[in-house]
């Protein structure tokens, strides 16, 4: 049964990076992801380099599916990691090429909905990775990475879906609305933070920050609370993250 599950999860990873690479290459309906990104942008939107970020998940997620390729030709034990884990590779497979293709067509409201069903899947997915004792690194460390941007993620979605249906921001701007899902953003992390001590999850958020702070100083200058809390969730949560990282290290020893 679960060698069955490891040839579909080496299947379905395959699909994703055609889709992707094909969404990239020859864009579905004609308008490339950058063009979309910037047709929807919002004040939570980074710059464009962040999304680079996807040339580091789908490598590192590449190491996972080898180990299955090798459990598979070998007949090797079945890792605990996949055992612990089950569908939820392919779940969150399927969510992402879905995702890809609710996006490029325009259809917010889907591709909403697609982006909060991975982040929850990936929840799922990451939690039980981290319950498996002595897991492997090239399972923690990839979804650990893949869930923290899928937050961030989700969270420009949420900001871009209230737009879009004309929310009214409970009377705030949509300035100070988006300084509030940058803290929550920084919440989410402490709390990643203190159960897991996670440090990776952590540096994708600040490399977020960065892409958020970067492109509200360009546009919207120094004085913009967007500007003001994306600096200050990049300093607070590298402060952070080295003092948990620290903690971590002195405990081992």
């Amino acid at each position: 049964m679960y060698r069955i599950l490891m040839i579909a999860n080496i299947l379905f990873f395959v699909i994703v990076l055609i889709i992707n690479t094909l969404a990239v290459t020859s864009p579905f309906w004609g308008k490339s992801i950058v063009e979309l990104t910037d047709l929807h942008a919002n004040m939570l939107t980074p710059e464009h380099f962040s999304s680079s970020i996807w040339s580091i998940i789908y490598p590192l997620l590449s190491l996972s599916i080898i180990d299955q390729i090798k459990t598979v030709l070998k007949k090797e034990a079945v890792p605990r990691e996949v055992q612990s884990v089950g569908i939820g590779f392919i779940i969150t497979f399927v969510l992402n090429c879905g995702w890809l293709i609710a996006w490029e067509a325009e259809y917010l409201i889907l591709s909403f909905a697609i982006i909060f069903s991975n982040w929850l899947t990936l929840i799922w997915v990451y939690y039980r990775l981290v319950g498996v004792e002595k897991a492997r690194w090239i399972y923690t460390i990839p979804f650990s990475i893949y869930l923290a941007w899928i937050c961030i993620g989700a969270l420009l979605h949420l900001n871009l879906l209230l737009i879009y249906l004309g929310f009214d921001f409970f009377g705030l701007s949509e300035e100070y609305w988006t300084a509030a899902l940058i803290v929550m953003g920084i919440f989410g992390t402490l709390l990643v933070l203190y159960l897991n001590q996670d440090i990776w999850f952590t540096l994708v958020l600040i490399w977020a920050f960065l892409g958020i702070f970067l492109r509200s100083k360009r546009l919207f200058y120094e004085n913009n609370w967007v500007t003001i809390m994306s600096l200050f969730a990049m300093v607070f949560l590298a402060v952070v993250g080295t003092w948990t990282q620290f903690r971590k290290i002195k405990s081992s020893d």
